[in-house]
C-alpha cells in the first residue's frame, strides 16, 4: 500500500472546453496550499489545462461525458490525474502509452502530451475497462520518487513478525508464571505433608515415654534424634498437660520449666510465638494422646530455608526451559515470516503493476494453499472484467427470455370466454412479476359439451411457459369428442410424461360440462379441491378426486390406477369455482394466508350476481386482504354459474373486471410462492 496523501481533493466537470475556467481554479487553489514556485504552479495548471483539453476534444470527440479530476499531496509530491470514460488514447494491444512515440508520429494529442511531459516530472497514462487516467506527478522535493514507490509504515515482514514475538513472548511469560506457581504450591505442599507427619510420629512416641515415665534422657534422645535426621526441624519441645517442658532440642537449660501459655496460644493460632515468624521459621503443634484426654504438647518448629532452596533451583530450570523455548520462537518467527511474507510481497508486486495498466503479466502459482487461491484470484480478475460485457449481453438474453415468456404465457390465455349455452362464465387471472405457470382454457367439444380446465405447472420463466403451451395443445387434441375428464386427463399425461423435464410436474383439474342437464364431470391431477355452492341449501362443498399430477416420471398404467372422477348435476344459479393455489395463499401485512372461508362468505353473499360480478367481488377482496405485500404466486380462478333460465354472454376473457365490461381491476400483479394448504374433500361448511 502506497503513502496516503496529506490532503486529497476530487472534483468533476463536463467534457467541455468552457469549462476549463472552473478546473483552472480548482488547481490554482490546490497549488496555492502547496509549496511550490510560480513557475512551478504555472506550468503545472498550463498541464492540466492541456491534458484536459485533449480528453475534450479527443476522447469525447463523438459525444457527452464528464472529466473528474483527483490530487493527492504528499509530503514531498504531488499527483494531478484526469479521469474519462471516452475513447482511449492507448492503442489495444498495449498497456502502456508511449507518449515520445506519439508525438513522433503525429498522432492526435501527442503533441500536448509530450509538452506535458516536459514540465510535470511523471506522466503516466492508464487505461482499463472503459475509464481512462492521465496522471502527472509534480515532485517537491528529491525524495518526491522515493515516497511514490515506498509502501508506507513499517514493513509487513517486521510488522508480522514484531506481533507474533509480543504472542509468543506471552505465552513463554504466562507459561514460565503458571509453571513457578505450580511448582511452589507442590513443593509448599510437600514440606506441610513431611512436617506433619513428624509430628504425628513424634508426638505417638512422646505418648509412650510419658505413659511410661521415661526419664529425661529418654526424651532428650528422642527430640534430638529426629532433630537431627531432619535438616527440616529447628527445634523440638515436649511439654506435659501442665504446660512443664519435658524435652527440648536445643537444651536442658529450660527442663521441668513452665512454656509460656501465651506464647502457646499464639502458636497455635498464628504458626508462630510472635505472630510473624522469624527467619522465614513456622511452628506446629500437635497434641499428645486422645482429643478428649490430651497429656501433653508437641512444638515443632520448622525451617522454609530448605524449601526456598528448592524453589530456586526450580526457578533456574524453569527459565533455562523457557529462555530455550523463546529462543526457539524467535527462530521460528523469522522462518514463519520469511516463507508468509516473500508471497505477500510477489502479490503485491503484481497488484501494483495491475494498477499501472499491466493486464497481460500473471502471478505464478506456486505456495501454500492461501496464496495459491490468491494468485489464482488475481489471475481470474482481469478475466472477470473480460467477461463483464458478456455478462451484460447475457442479462440481456435471460430479460429478453423472461418477455418471451411472459408473450407465451398471455397467448396462451383465451383472448375471449366461450357461449356456453345455460352457464354464466367469469375469470380472474393475474400474472406474477415472475412469470408463472398458471393456465385455464375452454376447449369445446360437441354442441353441447365443454371441458373447462385450471393447471399450475411447477416451473417458472420461460420452461414453464413451455411447459404449459406443450399442455393447453395436448388439451386441445385430446378432449374432442371424449366426455370423460378421467381419459383426458390420463392421454395428457401419456404424452407430457415423455416430453417434460424431469423434475417439473402440472397439476390439473378438468370438468366437462353438459350444458343441456348441468351435469359436471371432472378429476383432478392432483390440483386444488373444486368448490361447489349450492344455491338451494346454502352449503358449499370441496370436491377433489383422488389423482397425482401430469408429467411425474412413473408408468402409464400407475398415472391411470390412480386417477378417479367424479361427477354432479348442478341445481340452477349454482356456482362451480375452479382456482390455483395463488387465489387462497395470497398472504396479508400479518402473515395470514387468504384461504377459502372468505371467498365461501362471499359467495353465500352474492349467491344472486353473475358469475362475472363475483370475479370481480372476490378479486377485490383479496387485494384489500394482501393489501401493498409482495406475493409470489399467479392467481387464477374460473366461475360457472348454472343458469337454464337464462343466456350466456359473449365476453372477453381476463380479469373480472374486464369480463364484466367496466372499470379497471383493483388488484395488482403479485409474484408467486410455493405452498398448498392441504384442503379436505367434500366437506360442507
Amino acid at each position: 500500500m502506497f503513502k496516503k496523501p496529506i490532503r486529497e481533493t476530487v472534483a468533476a466537470f463536463p467534457a467541455d472546453e468552457s469549462q476549463l475556467g472552473g478546473l483552472r481554479k480548482t488547481v490554482e487553489e490546490i497549488c496555492s496550499h502547496v509549496n511550490l514556485s510560480t513557475r512551478d504552479k504555472n506550468n503545472i495548471i498550463l498541464a492540466i489545462e492541456e491534458g484536459a483539453t485533449n480528453i475534450i476534444r479527443h476522447a469525447y470527440l463523438f459525444g457527452d461525458g464528464e472529466v473528474r479530476l483527483r490530487v493527492a499531496v504528499f509530503k514531498h509530491s504531488v499527483v494531478f490525474s484526469l479521469f474519462d470514460s471516452g475513447k482511449s488514447f492507448q492503442p489495444p494491444d498495449k498497456t502502456r502509452l508511449d507518449l515520445k512515440k506519439m508525438a513522433a508520429t503525429g498522432r492526435k494529442g501527442g503533441l500536448g502530451f509530450y509538452l506535458i511531459n516536459k514540465v510535470m516530472d511523471r506522466v503516466e497514462y492508464f487505461s482499463l475497462e472503459g475509464e481512462n487516467e492521465l496522471r502527472l506527478t509534480k515532485f517537491l522535493s528529491d525524495k518526491g520518487e522515493k515516497e511514490l514507490e515506498w509502501r508506507g509504515g513499517v514493513s509487513l515482514r517486521v510488522k508480522f513478525s514484531a506481533w507474533t514475538f509480543l504472542i509468543v513472548l506471552i505465552l513463554v511469560a504466562g507459561a514460565y508464571l503458571y509453571i513457578d506457581s505450580v511448582s511452589s504450591k507442590y513443593i509448599h505442599s510437600r514440606l506441610e505433608k513431611t512436617v506433619d507427619a513428624l509430628a504425628n510420629t513424634i508426638a505417638s512416641q512422646a505418648y509412650n515415654h510419658i505413659i511410661n515415665r521415661r526419664s529425661d534422657v529418654e526424651f532428650d534422645e528422642l527430640v534430638v534424634s529426629y532433630r537431627e535426621a531432619n535438616d527440616v526441624l529447628a527445634s523440638i519441645v515436649i511439654i506435659d498437660d501442665r504446660g512443664e517442658i519435658l524435652a527440648d532440642s536445643r537444651g536442658a537449660t529450660q527442663l521441668h520449666t513452665a512454656y509460656n501459655a501465651d506464647t502457646l496460644a499464639m502458636i497455635r493460632t498464628t504458626g508462630s510465638p510472635t505472630g510473624t515468624p522469624p527467619d522465614g521459621n513456622h511452628f506446629v503443634t500437635r497434641g499428645i494422646g486422645l482429643q478428649s484426654a490430651q497429656i501433653g504438647t508437641v512444638i515443632m518448629e520448622y525451617s522454609s530455608q530448605i524449601m526456598n532452596r528448592e524453589l530456586k533451583r526450580t526457578r533456574q530450570i524453569i527459565f533455562i526451559i523457557t529462555g530455550l523455548g523463546l529462543l526457539i520462537g524467535i527462530i521460528g518467527i523469522y522462518l514463519v515470516s520469511n516463507y508468509f511474507v516473500r508471497p505477500i510481497g510477489r502479490i503485491v508486486d503484481r497488484v501494483r503493476r495491475f494498477s499501472q495498466g499491466d493486464l497481460e503479466s500473471q502471478l505464478p502459482l506456486i505456495g501454500a494453499g492461501e496464496f495459491y487461491e490468491i494468485s489464482r484470484a488475481l489471475n481470474e480478475l482481469i478475466t472477470r472484467i473480460r467477461r463483464d460485457r458478456k455478462n451484460i449481453v447475457e442479462r440481456e438474453i435471460f430479460q429478453k427470455e423472461m418477455q418471451m415468456a411472459e408473450e407465451i404465457q398471455r397467448a396462451l390465455i383465451p383472448a375471449r370466454l366461450p357461449t356456453m349455452a345455460g352457464f354464466d362464465i367469469g375469470t380472474i387471472y393475474k400474472a406474477a412479476r415472475m412469470v408463472g405457470g398458471d393456465l385455464f382454457d375452454f376447449v369445446h367439444i360437441d354442441d353441447h359439451t365443454y371441458a373447462v380446465a385450471v393447471a399450475d405447472v411447477s416451473g417458472k420463466g420461460v420452461p414453464g411457459s413451455l411447459v404449459m403451451s406443450m399442455v393447453r395443445t395436448t388439451l386441445q387434441l385430446e378432449a374432442r369428442e371424449r366426455h370423460s375428464a378421467r381419459d383426458i386427463l390420463v392421454r395428457i399425461n401419456d404424452f407430457t410424461a415423455r416430453h417434460i423435464k424431469p423434475g417439473m410436474f402440472v397439476t390439473i383439474l378438468l370438468a366437462v360440462v353438459d350444458t343441456r342437464t348441468g351435469r359436471v364431470n371432472f378429476a383432478s391431477a392432483g390440483h386444488n379441491p373444486l368448490l361447489h355452492y349450492s344455491h338451494r341449501t346454502g352449503e358449499a362443498h370441496f370436491l377433489n378426486p383422488p389423482g397425482m399430477p401430469v408429467g411425474l416420471k412413473t408408468n402409464a398404467q400407475g398415472f391411470a390406477e390412480a386417477m378417479k372422477a367424479a361427477e354432479m348435476t348442478l341445481e340452477p344459479d349454482d356456482f362451480v369455482l375452479i382456482y390455483t393455489d395463488g387465489v387462497t395463499e395470497g398472504r396479508g401485512p400479518h402473515g395470514r394466508a387468504y384461504g377459502v372461508d372468505k371467498i365461501v362468505e362471499i359467495i353465500k353473499e352474492n349467491g344472486g350476481r353473475s358469475a362475472a360480478e363475483l370475479a370481480r367481488v372476490i378479486e377485490a377482496d383479496i387485494a384489500r386482504f394482501i393489501g401493498k405485500e409482495v406475493q409470489h404466486d399467479d392467481i387464477t380462478m374460473v366461475i360457472l354459474k348454472y343458469c337454464p333460465s337464462g343466456g350466456a354472454v359473449d365476453r372477453p376473457a381476463g380479469d373480472a373486471a374486464a369480463a364484466e365490461g367496466g372499470g379497471r381491476s383493483p388488484f395488482p400483479d403479485i409474484e408467486s410462492v410455493a405452498l398448498r394448504p392441504e384442503l379436505p374433500p367434500e366437506q360442507p361448511t
